[in-house]
C-alpha cells in the first residue's frame, strides 16, 4: 500500500511519467448531479488554495512494464470526484477558448497544459497497450476515464471532441439528456467570464489535494473502501455486495474479475431496478435460509438494515456458490 498526498497536478502532471485513472467496467454509472456540482464548485472558490478532496484508492497490479509504456491506474474510489473534476477543466477550457477568439491573445502553454491533463496522444506505443485506443496513427488515453456505464465514456469523449481534443467523435444519441452532458454544460454556464477569474479558479483545482492509495489488488482495494469514509454519493447496498463478491472470486476462486462483472450484468438484465436487486437479494435469504448451508446464525430475516452483513458472510462461506446461486434463481 503506497499512501500519498498529492496535488491534483501532481497526480495529473504533464511532464515525465505520466499516470491514467481510469474506471473499472464494473463500477456502476457516474451519479452526481447539480446539488453535488454547486457543492465542488463552492468548495473550490470559497476555500484557500490547496482544499482538501479527501481519499483515492487505486488497483496497479502490474509488477513490471515496459519502457514508456503507459501507467494506467484502476480508479476504485474517487470516479464521482476525479470525472466531475475532469469535466470541469474542460469546461475551463473551453470558456478561455471562447474569451480568446483571436488566436493571437491566446496563452498556447496554458492551452497545452490543460489538454494534457485530459487526454495523452502519442505516436509510439506497444500494440494493444492497456487504456488505450487508436486515432489515426496516434494512441489516445484518457487521463480520466469515466465509467463505462449509462453511455458515460462515449458521453465523455464527445465532450472531449467538443473542444477539439479527439478527433471524429459521433455525437451519441440522447447525449444532452445525461449526466456527463449536463455537468459539462452546467460548469461551462456557471463559469466566469472575466478572463483573471477563470485562471485563478483553474489554479485553485490545480492545487487541490488528495491522499492517493495504491494496492495490488481488487480484495485489497476492497478492504479499504468498506473502512474509509466517502466522499459524495455512497455505495448502495447492492454495489458493495456486487464488489465483495467478484472481488473473493478473484481472490479465492482466481476467476478473472472482468468474467464475473459480465456474469452479474445478466443479473440487472433480468432485474434493471435498483429496488428489485434489493428485494431479491432479500428474498432470496427468505426463503432459501431453510437451507443449512445459506442460514447464517443470529440473523433471522433479511432487512435493509441486515443485507449486507448477510452476505458478507455467505461469501465468506463460499462465494462462488452463492454467485452461482443467484444467478441460477
Amino acid at each position: 500500500m503506497l499512501p500519498a498526498l498529492a496535488t491534483l497536478s501532481k497526480l495529473l502532471q504533464i511532464e515525465g511519467n505520466l499516470e491514467h485513472f481510469h474506471v473499472p467496467k464494473y463500477q456502476r454509472a457516474y451519479s452526481w448531479n447539480k446539488k453535488n456540482w454547486d457543492v465542488l464548485l463552492d468548495d473550490i472558490l470559497e476555500n484557500k488554495s490547496g482544499y482538501f478532496m479527501g481519499t483515492i484508492i487505486c488497483v496497479d497490479d502490474r509488477t513490471e512494464r515496459r519502457p514508456n509504456e503507459e501507467k494506467v491506474y484502476e480508479l476504485i474510489d474517487g470516479q464521482q470526484r476525479l470525472t466531475t473534476i475532469s469535466l470541469l477543466i474542460a469546461a475551463i477550457l473551453k470558456k478561455y477558448l471562447a474569451l480568446t477568439p483571436n488566436k493571437e491573445d491566446r496563452d498556447e502553454f496554458l492551452i497545452s497544459s490543460l489538454a494534457k491533463k485530459l487526454v495523452k496522444k502519442k505516436n509510439e506505443f506497444y500494440k494493444y497497450e492497456d487504456g488505450g485506443f487508436m486515432e489515426g496513427k496516434n494512441m489516445c488515453f484518457l487521463r480520466v476515464q469515466p465509467s463505462t456505464q449509462d453511455k458515460n465514456l462515449d458521453d465523455y469523449k464527445y465532450a472531449l471532441g467538443d473542444i477539439g481534443l479527439l478527433n471524429n467523435i459521433s455525437k451519441p444519441k440522447y447525449y444532452g439528456l445525461r449526466t456527463i452532458s449536463n455537468a459539462f454544460e452546467f460548469f461551462y454556464e456557471k463559469l466566469p467570464t472575466n478572463l483573471l477569474e477563470l485562471l485563478q479558479i483553474k489554479d485553485k483545482i490545480d492545487k487541490l489535494e488528495f491522499i492517493h492509495i495504491t494496492v495490488g489488488s481488487q480484495a485489497d482495494a476492497f478492504v479499504l473502501f468498506e473502512t474509509l469514509n466517502n466522499r459524495g454519493v455512497p455505495l448502495s447496498a447492492v454495489d458493495i455486495i456486487k464488489n465483495k463478491v467478484m472481488t473473493t472470486m478473484e481472490k479465492k476462486h482466481g476467476i478473472d474479475m472482468e468474467e464475473s462483472y459480465n456474469e452479474w450484468q445478466k443479473l440487472l438484465t433480468n432485474i434493471p431496478d435498483y429496488r428489485d436487486q434489493d428485494r431479491f437479494l432479500r428474498q432470496y435469504y427468505n426463503t432459501f435460509k431453510v437451507d443449512d448451508s445459506i442460514k447464517i446464525e443470529g440473523v433471522p430475516k433479511a432487512t435493509k438494515s441486515t443485507l449486507i452483513e448477510i452476505y458478507e458472510q455467505l461469501i465468506k462461506k463460499d462465494a462462488k456458490k452463492v454467485f452461482n446461486d443467484l444467478l441460477s434463481k
